[in-house]
């Protein structure tokens, strides 16, 4: 019996198939400038 891909795991592989997208790029970079900002903001 062969397991599903849940939605999640299906545009998963869907975007690492179709490749890279701009979207997806600008998502990280948010998120990794936000993590900088938060850790920034951490120290007294």
């Amino acid at each position: 019996k062969g397991e599903e891909l849940s939605t999640q795991d299906a545009a998963l592989e869907k975007s690492l198939l179709e490749g890279p997208s701009p979207a997806a790029a600008s998502a990280v970079s948010v998120q990794q400038e936000d993590k900088e900002d938060f850790l920034s903001n951490i120290d007294p």
